[in-house]
């Protein structure tokens, strides 16, 4: 009877210590706000997949990170070039500049559009290239 006892609490014993594996999220999906008349009348807003552990070498090439790096941000638009989607890291995919050191403490409308067009000129002009007179190309930044 006491060996029947020790035998079930070593299988729960066992059982406990292999379940207890140390899990992390890679992927998060962040909803955002809606943009543009249809946004604002439809109430749809955009989504964008949030990778952890992977990075860009560009924003149409991807590869694992490595060690201090905070991963990319998939987005989906139409009509950027040829492509549906671009690879942005996070840091500039939420605040357009590349380092911490960068971010504003505050924004608005036209600090925001200068940092974007910045951010685009400086990564992103292959893909999404000044308008003929040399402006910002309007919406999805198509070529």
């Amino acid at each position: 009877m006491c060996m029947g006892r020790l035998r079930v609490w070593t299988v729960v014993l066992l059982f406990l210590g292999c379940s207890s594996v140390l899990a992390h999220a890679g992927a998060t999906l962040l909803l955002e706000e809606p943009y543009s008349y249809d946004g604002t009348f439809a109430g749809t807003g955009h989504v964008a997949v949030y990778l952890s552990r992977v990075c860009a070498d560009s924003p149409l090439l991807l590869r694992r990170c490595e060690p201090g790096e905070k991963g990319v941000v998939l987005s989906r638009y139409h009509g950027i070039g040829q492509y549906d989607w671009l690879a942005v890291p996070l840091l500039p995919y939420l605040y357009a500049v590349d380092t911490p050191e960068k971010v504003p403490l505050y924004a608005d409308a036209k600090l925001e559009a200068f940092l974007r067009d910045r951010y685009r000129r400086k990564y992103l002009a292959a893909i999404a290239p000044d308008v003929n007179n040399g402006e910002t190309p309007e919406g999805p930044w198509s070529s």
